[in-house]
Parts: structure tokens; sequence; C-alpha cells
């Protein structure tokens, strides 16, 4: 199961996410489905991609979910996909996947960096406007034995507690605003 949760706008990159799925279907890759969710202006447009390129029964659009059933669906998957094209603040999607354990292929953009984790550890991220490079990082993810997924799972939940956590973002905002009081009347 994969998973693409984003809002279907043009810089989300889900077109790269479709003709990806593309190449691998053509590479005699289709033991998956990709399940996206969310709607926008871009839905109608990548419902007309899946079904020009004969993907139908490789993609499902399941809409916007409730947060429970979306966090259920993150958990379950075994790849989430941030095939982001940029324009990124931190992506939300990404940490919330590795804190449920799942593995997660990213585009390599500002934004998607921090959130995704050093690439030594949880494996190479994608160019973005790349299908074919997006193809080959899942390829490659979905080929990892057993026992790196599981070590990678371990690692990401681990990364986000670490890095992410209420008491690390809290502590991060208090010195912020102290670096701003301080500035303020201490210039």
């Amino acid at each position: 199961l994969i998973v693409c949760t984003a809002r279907h706008d043009e810089r989300k990159g889900i077109d790269d996410l479709i003709f990806a799925v593309d190449h691998l279907v053509n590479s005699d890759i289709r033991d998956f489905i990709l399940k996206i969710t969310g709607e926008g202006q871009e839905t109608p447009k990548l419902k007309n991609l899946v079904k020009r390129l004969g993907l139908s029964e490789f993609v499902e659009f399941v809409g916007t979910l409730p947060v429970e059933e979306l966090a259920a669906l993150t958990r379950e998957a075994d790849i989430l996909i941030a095939p982001s094209k940029g324009r990124e603040g931190f992506n939300r999607s990404i940490a919330n996947a590795k804190a449920a354990g799942t593995l997660v292929v990213a585009t390599r953009i500002p934004g998607q960096t921090f959130a995704y984790g050093p690439e030594e550890v949880f494996g190479e991220m994608c160019l973005p406007n790349n299908p074919i490079d997006l193809a080959a990082r899942i390829k490659d993810f979905l080929a990892l034995p057993d026992e790196e997924k599981e070590k990678r799972r371990d690692l990401g939940r681990r990364y986000v507690e670490e890095n992410f956590s209420i008491e690390v973002v809290a502590k991060m905002k208090v010195a912020a605003y102290e670096r701003v009081i301080f500035k303020k009347h201490y210039p």
C-alpha cells in the first residue's frame, strides 16, 4: 500500500507520482495500490490522467478523510510519497508518517528535507519534477529487505520524537521568543 496525502494543487507533484506509477507498471512492478487522499483544483485533471494512462487498477482517489481515518491509512501504508515540486513549508505528512512507522519517499526540496531527516539514514530523496527518479526511489523502497524496512521505521519514529515532540518544539519556540525579546531590548 502506497499513500500520498496532499492537497491536489500543481506544486504537490501528484502528476509526477502518477507518471512514476505508470513507469513502475510498465516495468512490470504491479503488486501495489496507490491511494491518493485529498482534493483540490487539480483533482479532475489527475483523475483524467490516471484514466488516460490506464492506471485505474493501481491508483485510487479516496478524497478528504477525517483525521482518524487519515492517520489509520498512513499507519497501514508501506510507503508514504511526498512528491512536491517546491514551495513547501515543513511537511507534516512526512513527520506524521515517520511517527506512525511508515517509510517515506520524498523529493529533495526545502521544507521536506528537515522533516525527512538525514538521507544516509533514511535513504536517498528524489529529484523534484522527475517521475523516473521518483519511480526508482519507490522501487528501491519496495525492494528493501524486511529487516532494513523495520530498522528505518524504528529510526523514523525516534527521529520524529527527538526532533518534533511537543517538548522539543516548545523549547525551540521559547528560545525564538527569547531571541526576539533580547534583540528588542538590547539592540
